[in-house]
């Protein structure tokens, strides 16, 4: 693979870890805003972002000619940037033999392009944002593609990619892709990240995955999945990144993640999980990172998270906890762990040991602050906290605490409403 793709891998993998959105496309095709009324030339300044680009760039064209490509210039063009146009088929230029990078984002074509109308050398392709339902057999002698973007069409199947299939980053995010067979994507064996988030997947064949044995990166949120099938996964030892958020999940066996022993980073956000099995996590030992926030959990088994010796982070915001599941943590064998618990109804009544050791004032002021340590068995508990009277009752408004078991501690540093 080479450097370039690898680092759009990267970004790719990461760009939801750090809540930023972007461009699919954007290391190749990033775009000043005060460049947008550059004339359609060719680039030929080395220290120019699109050194050998012919960029022709929001012009509101709907026709550009191989012609119109200056033939005495453009020497190191090998790729057309051309989004934000109004093309309802590609134009002749990009049949240009030079280009190996096409970028057709936000125009208005209806039909992926037949082989004699794109170069026969390119490898990235980006299709992206328009209107894009026809899906025959259009790509299935591209076989120098190795990166695909084609999220955000109407694409109701994926049975157009090509075979031999050497893609390695393939986009379907944002279609209308209603299940996952095991024959949809068996040719691409070669991909290291899958998006198929936003499309009204609802199935998934247990054997979907199987071929991808050097998959890194697969994003399944925003789809009515409900359910996964039991060892789903299984094949995917070099999987890093797993995102099923927003996926309306209701039930997870013990088998759900079997098979990922790379696995660092599981979003399970904004699902309708009530609690999860005691032993789910534990053939997954390298993650790091673990999002459950919004679900509707109330309880968490206490060894959940114990064979997790990487586990750094815990995100448990927004959910129906009435309680600190202490003993959870407690028995982590992470040095540091943090863990996040706000907007969750806990009551400061199941904070005993909180309240053994601290004095809480709540006739003078309706927020009261208390820091304190305790002792609970082997642990030392360094702790401030702020309860909230309401209705009688007091409940927990934030908790930042440190716990220290045998010269190493767990440890949840957060701004008020992080939680442990």
């Amino acid at each position: 693979m080479s450097l370039w793709t690898r680092v759009l891998l990267f970004l790719f993998c990461f760009k939801y870890s750090v809540g930023q959105w972007y461009d699919e496309d954007s290391l190749y095709d990033r775009v000043d805003m005060s460049e947008e009324d550059r004339p359609c030339e060719c680039i030929e300044n080395e220290r120019d972002y699109f050194y050998g680009h012919f960029y022709c760039r929001n012009r509101n064209l709907t026709r550009l000619t191989i012609s119109e490509l200056p033939k005495n210039r453009c020497r190191g063009t090998h790729a057309a940037s051309l989004q934000g146009n109004w093309f309802s088929d590609y134009p002749l230029l990009v049949r240009d033999p030079r280009f190996v990078r096409i970028n057709l984002l936000e125009n208005n074509l209806t039909s992926l392009p037949k082989p004699f109308q794109v170069s026969k050398r390119l490898k990235y392709l980006n299709l992206s944002g328009n209107k894009i339902s026809n899906t025959r057999d259009e790509l299935r002698t591209m076989t120098q593609l190795k990166i695909l973007h084609v999220s955000w069409n109407r694409l109701t199947t994926i049975g157009f990619l090509p075979n031999p299939c050497y893609l390695q980053i393939l986009d379907v995010s944002g279609n209308a892709l209603r299940s996952i067979e095991t024959s949809s994507l068996k040719p691409c064996t070669l991909l290291e990240y899958l998006q198929l988030s936003n499309n009204l997947i609802s199935y998934i064949h247990k054997d979907a995955f199987d071929p991808f044995k050097k998959l890194v990166c697969l994003f399944l949120s925003s789809n009515p999945l409900t359910t996964l099938a039991d060892n789903l996964f299984l094949g995917l030892k070099r999987l890093h990144v797993l995102h099923l958020n927003d996926a309306n999940l209701t039930n997870l066996s013990n088998y759900t993640f079997n098979g990922l022993v790379g696995l660092d980073e599981l979003n399970l956000s904004n699902n309708n999980l009530i609690t999860l099995p005691e032993t789910i996590f534990s053939k997954n030992g390298n993650i790091t990172n673990i999002k459950l926030n919004d679900n509707q959990l109330t309880y968490l088994p206490a060894r959940i998270f114990s064979r997790l010796r990487r586990l750094h982070c815990v995100d448990l915001v927004r959910n129906n906890f009435t309680y600190v599941p202490a003993t959870m943590f407690l028995q982590h064998p992470s040095t540091t762990l943090s863990a996040y618990m706000e907007e969750n109804p806990i009551q400061a009544q199941s904070l005993r040991w909180v309240l053994r050791a601290s004095v809480v004032r709540t006739e003078i002021n309706p927020y009261a602050c208390s820091c304190g340590a305790l002792r609970l068995g082997v642990a030392r508990i360094d702790f401030c906290v702020d309860l909230q009277c309401g209705e009688g009752e007091l409940y927990l408004h934030w908790l930042d605490a440190v716990i220290k078991i045998d010269e190493s501690s767990i440890a949840s540093r957060s701004q008020p409403g992080g939680f442990l």
